[in-house]
């Protein structure tokens, strides 16, 4: 039976640790030790071991013995209940993202009309489409980060999310330049919109372009978030953002003025939040 000898090899261990000196190896056993049975004991005879060491001079098997014992103590489930819970927050996550979705989908309509119903999709979507490459970006950055969370090397894990950073700015900033030159020029010269909803049109425009380039500053954040499996933040931010859109909704049936206008800024407000 594999709990039995899971047993009958944590007993061998704790036998063994009754005659281990203070060191390394030590350490790594009260570790998957602690991991196993979450006996406080043990943990805290590993961090006695742990303060005893040279912070300064730290070798990268200590760094991360170090950095396992922390996630163990940080995340005290075993893997399949972690698994289980994370997978089910993305569930309830979805769940509620797409009944606010059906709602407010409905709604806008009702109160935007069908003419400018239409402009926002039609000029909001010459942006949104290229929402695909958020997934794709989120993916890469995430592949990085979280090969350098496996190593163990802080520095390198700075360096590569700083990094990422950085690129996504520059890519946000390459997406302003087009989306305010070629991007208007289609706008204002290509698609055919009412004379007297043109500026209402620009506006939606302006503040498309502002949420994407929000959207994609985010990237590096996200597959942080992701690479760490924090699903429960992840989730959260999730339906924070859908709830923020169903207010904008929500105070649209109230706004006295240009609804077209006030709705996409309320998306770009709920994009930053």
């Amino acid at each position: 039976d594999k709990e039995q000898k899971k047993q009958m090899v944590l007993n061998r261990i704790c036998l063994v640790l009754e005659q281990l000196p203070a060191s390394l190896l030590k350490v790594r056993l009260l570790t998957y030790t602690y991991g196993e049975v979450y006996e406080e004991v043990l943990f805290q005879e590993a961090y006695a071991i742990i303060e005893g060491w040279n912070k300064d001079n730290l070798t990268s098997e200590q760094t991360v013995i170090i950095e396992e014992l922390k996630n163990i103590e940080e995340n005290p489930y075993p893997f399949e209940v972690v698994e289980c819970k994370n997978t089910l927050l993305l569930y309830v996550r979805m769940f509620l993202m797409i009944l606010i979705g059906l709602y407010t989908s409905r709604v806008i309509l009702k109160t935007l009309g069908v003419s400018d119903y239409g402009v926002y999709n039609v000029v909001g979507g010459m942006v949104s489409m290229f929402a695909f490459l958020n997934s794709a970006m989120v993916a890469a950055s995430q592949r990085f980060i979280s090969y350098e969370l496996g190593r163990g090397d802080k520095k390198r894990l700075n360096l590569v999310f700083c990094t990422s950073i950085n690129i996504h700015v520059i890519i946000a900033v390459i997406i302003f330049l087009l989306a305010e030159t070629i991007g208007l020029w289609f706008v204002n010269t290509q698609l055919v919109i009412d004379a007297d909803r043109m500026v209402a049109a620009n506006w939606v425009y302006q503040f498309s372009v502002f949420t994407f380039m929000v959207t994609v500053v985010s990237v590096p954040y996200n597959s942080c978030i992701v690479a760490h499996e924090h699903m429960r933040a992840f989730a959260y931010i999730g339906i924070v953002d859908a709830c923020l859109r169903l207010g904008a909704v929500f105070l649209l049936l109230v706004f006295p003025y240009d609804k077209l206008i006030f709705y996409a800024f309320g998306v770009f407000v709920a994009s930053i939040a």
